[in-house]
C-alpha cells in the first residue's frame, strides 16, 4: 500500500494546475465574457480575436485545473458576432438584481461592465451569443 504525503499531494495538484492555466484573453480580442455560477461555483470565459479564432476556458472548483477548448467561427458566425458587438456598444447594463450568473463582459475600445440579472435587448443578444458558445465548446 502506498502513502501519500501532504507534500505530495501539493506537487501532484499545483502539476494539475499549470497544465491548464487560465490564459487571458489576448490585447487583440474583439469580445471577451466571463460567466461566473454563485449556485455550481463554475465559471467560464470565452473571447474571440479579430480572424474569429477562440477560446473557451472553464473552471469547477479549485483543484481541476482549467481546461480550455480552442475554436474557430465561421465567416458568417463572426459577421453575426461583429454585428452583435456593433449593437451592443455603449449599452450600459441596467440595475443588477440577483440572476443565475454574473457576467464581466469586455468589448474592445469600451470599458469592462459586470452585470447580473435582466440585460437590455442589445447587450443580451450579445450575452446569449457567447453563451452559446460556452455550450458548444464546453467540456
Amino acid at each position: 500500500m502506498t502513502q501519500t504525503t501532504t507534500a505530495d499531494a501539493t506537487e501532484n495538484t499545483t502539476a494539475a494546475v499549470q497544465a491548464h492555466k487560465f490564459i487571458p484573453p489576448p490585447a487583440n480580442a474583439i469580445v471577451s465574457m466571463r460567466r461566473f455560477s454563485p449556485v455550481s461555483l463554475m465559471w467560464q470565459t470565452v473571447f474571440v480575436q479579430p480572424a474569429g479564432n477562440g477560446l473557451l476556458t472553464t473552471l469547477i472548483g479549485e483543484i481541476g485545473g482549467a481546461p480550455h477548448r480552442a475554436f474557430r467561427l465561421t465567416a458568417g458566425q463572426l459577421a453575426i458576432l461583429r454585428r452583435l458587438i456593433a449593437a451592443a456598444r455603449s449599452v450600459k447594463p441596467g440595475p443588477s438584481t440577483a440572476g443565475p450568473y454574473l457576467y464581466s463582459l469586455h468589448i474592445a475600445g469600451e470599458k469592462p461592465v459586470s452585470m447580473e440579472g435582466p440585460l437590455p435587448s442589445r447587450l443580451n443578444q450579445l450575452v446569449n451569443f457567447l453563451n452559446d458558445l460556452m455550450l458548444t465548446y464546453c467540456c
